[in-house]
């Protein structure tokens, strides 16, 4: 898909939030659910305006700067890339805006197994993006290893896009199994720890295979 694509969808996701928290906030009670600790339970709260306003600024900022930098980098796949990430970014804290808006409004959603849904969905795309990623200063494994030898940057993310994408999958069964959020959270965070550390535990060993 071409840039300007990628452009539209971005700008019609975030009108589509935008729309979306002008419709709800009349409805929004006085105290709207802000942190929910790993057991599911809500353990902070927060008024309506900010609750309305803080996700869809912060998501606007993030987009408009992976834009920006974009119009900076030389390395057209990776131009392209961080042009799709501002669009993954809008779509991924829109979702979680309207479920955790939903939920302050009433609706029966259990925001652990939508959260972990759209984690793995995200995980899953930007697994897929990293596999032909080449060396850049924003995107990727960045690490001494992979920037020293191009070899280790290649391979290390041919093995990174495979273990996100397999994290992300993970993360998505185990939203729909019928377990404690403690347990779904826990789970969660292991598969995302897992699908980091091995790709630099491999560049760590990779590189020095190569220069001894």
């Amino acid at each position: 898909m071409k840039r300007h694509w990628w452009y539209l969808t971005t700008g019609l996701l975030y009108i589509a939030i935008i729309a979306f928290t002008i419709w709800a906030y009349p409805a929004l009670p006085e105290r709207v659910p802000s942190h929910w600790n790993i057991a599911g339970e809500i353990d902070a709260y927060s008024d309506p305006f900010t609750s309305s306003v803080f996700v869809p600024i912060l998501t606007a900022v993030v987009a408009v700067l992976l834009i920006i930098i974009a119009q900076f980098e030389k390395n057209d796949i990776v131009a392209a890339a961080l042009v799709k990430m501002s669009t993954v970014i809008v779509g991924f804290m829109g979702a979680v805006h309207v479920v955790t808006t939903c939920i302050a409004l009433g609706y029966p959603l259990v925001l652990e197994r939508y959260l972990s849904i759209s984690i793995g969905l995200l995980f899953i795309i930007i697994g897929r993006m990293m596999y032909d990623i080449p060396p850049n200063g924003f995107f990727g494994i960045r690490t001494f290893w992979t920037l020293s030898n191009p070899v280790v940057w290649k391979e290390s993310h041919h093995i990174g896009s495979r273990w996100m994408v397999g994290a992300g999958v993970a993360t998505m069964v185990l939203a729909v199994l019928p377990i404690p959020a403690v347990f779904l959270m826990g789970g969660m965070l292991a598969a995302i720890l897992v699908s980091v550390t091995v790709p630099m535990i491999y560049a760590y060993r990779r590189y020095h295979e190569l220069v001894s």
